[in-house]
């Protein structure tokens, strides 16, 4: 009698640690599924947050080149003191939006903040830069190139339509460019004073050298 009671109670114990072994690996099962589902849905998560991010990116990037300056249709201009008889050099240029330029001369390692007639600059219309003051007896400008810079409108500038850039380059003109001009600078072929003029055709009538 107490035999089969003991094999008894060895059989429901065994039996019991069947069902627990079981249901614990059902349950681990269980937990490692909603683990794996758990990082799949991260990962998704994580994936669609980048390509958003992307998104978002090429169209910052778009606005960015929607309002770049474009290449500079650069044109010089020579014009003359009426007062000193100086020659001097200018850049003109029409901006297809309104923007705050600055910039530099470069001469050699040399760099001098350009004379411009102001600051802010509207779409449309020509921007003026002095360039250099032309020596006699040479026939281009000592300065080399132009650097621009330039910006999106400052809320505080009037009579100019007011847009910004998103990109987060900077926007403040008193930083870095937000986008930059390089323009080589090129003389145009001088034209001498009716008084030179005059005095070179005599000396070529007389047959000496040009001066």
């Amino acid at each position: 009698m107490n035999t089969t009671l003991t094999v008894a109670a060895v059989v429901v114990s065994v039996a019991a640690l069947i069902v627990s072994w079981v249901y614990g690996a059902r349950s681990a099962a269980a937990s490692q599924r909603s683990a794996d589902a758990s990082e799949t849905s991260s990962v998704h998560a994580k994936a669609s947050a980048e390509s958003a991010a992307k998104v978002a990116q090429v169209e910052l990037d778009r606005d960015h080149e929607f309002y770049r300056p474009g290449d500079p249709d650069a044109t010089f201009v020579i014009e003359r003191n009426p007062r000193t008889g100086e020659e001097n050099l200018f850049f003109t240029f029409v901006p297809k939006h309104s923007y705050r330029i600055l910039g530099d001369a470069v001469q050699g390692n040399s760099r001098s903040t350009l004379s411009m007639n102001d600051m802010t600059y509207v779409a449309g219309k020509p921007v003026r830069v002095f360039v250099d003051v032309l020596r006699p007896h040479r026939d281009t400008s000592s300065v080399e190139e132009l650097k621009l810079r330039f910006y999106p409108p400052d809320p505080v500038d009037k009579d100019m339509d007011q847009w910004t850039c998103r990109c987060g380059r900077p926007t403040n003109s008193s930083e870095a460019a937000h986008w930059t001009w390089t323009v080589p600078v090129t003389t145009p072929k001088r034209v001498p004073p009716p008084i030179l003029a005059a005095m070179q055709n005599e000396k070529d009538r007389l047959g000496y050298n040009t001066f």
